[in-house]
Formats: C-alpha cells, structure tokens, sequence
C-alpha cells in the first residue's frame, strides 16, 4: 500500500496561479467541458463533497490529472529507452466519453481509474499497462481537508508490462481514505536490471 510522505504539504487552495494556469492551457489542450459533483465516504462515516475543475486531463508538461470516477487513457511513444510526454486520448466518467480527435490514429496504451471502493472509504487507483516495458511514475494525491484539499507526495510501484500473452497488464495503487484527485507525472520505463521497488 502506497503511503504519504512524512512532509507536510501546501493546501491546494492556496495555490491559485497553479489552477488559472491549468485553466489558460485548455485554449490549447483537451479540458474537461464542466463541473462534475462527487460525494466520497470518510473514515468516520461521514461524506466529503467536490468538484472537478476545467482541468486538461494532460497538462503541457505531461502531467495527468485524474478525478474520482474518471478513466484517463493516454499514448506512450516510446523512443529507445526513453517514452516521449503522454498525449491524451480519451477519457470516461459517469457523463459520457471525450476523446481527442487524435483518438483514430492514435491509441492508447496506458490508463489510469480512479475510484472509491464500494461501501468503504478506500481509494484505488488502477493502473493499465499496454507496453512491453517496466514503468514508474510519480503520484501526487489530492487529499481532503477542512475547507478544501491537500496535495501530498504518495510511494507508488512499478507497473509491469502485460503478462503471458495477455494485451494488458494492471496494478493497483490503494488508499485507506478517499482521494479527491491524483496527479500523474515522471512516467519513464526503467531500464533492464533496474529494482522493481515501491517508493
């Protein structure tokens, strides 16, 4: 299970120029279109209320930005050892489907859902590898405090490639409370002999 780092974090909320530039690069990059409301459950019984912002799903730094109740679907080109920046392809929640109009000629092949376990506050983050090669990633986790969210650093493992003739390989990042959002950057192959640790 992949846990916080000890460091105490800055508050979303109080970052607004990270969120009006993230807005500005929807005049260039696929956004999402409107709010969306999500009700999570909490450790004490109770319920934590959110909204998605008009986020991009991949920012121009290759950073992606995933909400409850969301599948992000990215492109990976991979170049010798090295992959080229993520580039969006399309992505689901409980109002339907957007997918870039690179979508044809493009597919994906890595995803990433997240959602709230049934009937307990757990969060997973489900992770699908569609290359021929170990990946690693950095999570940051949006996690809920009084009056908004909190960004905190979260281990995460590596994701291995699809296994014994399957087209797609799974892994399962997990969170004992709920997450509000997760963002996604760093993703690189590891290169042969690398250790597969969580961190």
């Amino acid at each position: 299970m992949a846990k916080p780092d000890a460091a105490s974090p800055a508050p979303l909320s109080g970052d607004q120029q990270m969120v009006d530039d993230l807005v500005r690069q929807c005049a260039s990059l696929t956004c999402r279109a409107s709010a969306r409301h999500f009700s999570l459950r909490t450790p004490d019984g109770k319920t934590v209320e959110g909204d998605t912002l008009p986020f991009p799903y991949v920012n121009d730094r290759g950073t992606v930005f995933v909400y409850p109740d969301e599948t992000v679907s990215v492109s990976l080109v991979r170049q010798g050892d090295k992959l080229a920046p993520p580039v969006f392809v399309a992505a689901t929640d409980p109002g339907g489907t957007t997918a870039s109009k690179q979508a044809d000629v493009t597919p994906a092949n890595f995803s990433f859902q997240l959602r709230q376990l049934d009937k307990v506050p757990g969060t997973v983050l489900i992770i699908t590898n569609r290359m021929d090669a170990d990946i690693k990633l950095d999570l940051v986790m949006y996690v809920p405090i009084s009056g908004g969210m909190r960004a905190v650093h979260t281990s995460s493992c590596p994701v291995l490639p699809p296994q014994n003739g399957q087209k797609s390989f799974s892994g399962i990042e997990q969170w004992p409370h709920p997450v509000m959002m997760v963002a996604i950057a760093g993703i690189h192959v590891l290169p042969p002999g690398a250790p597969r640790v969580c961190e």
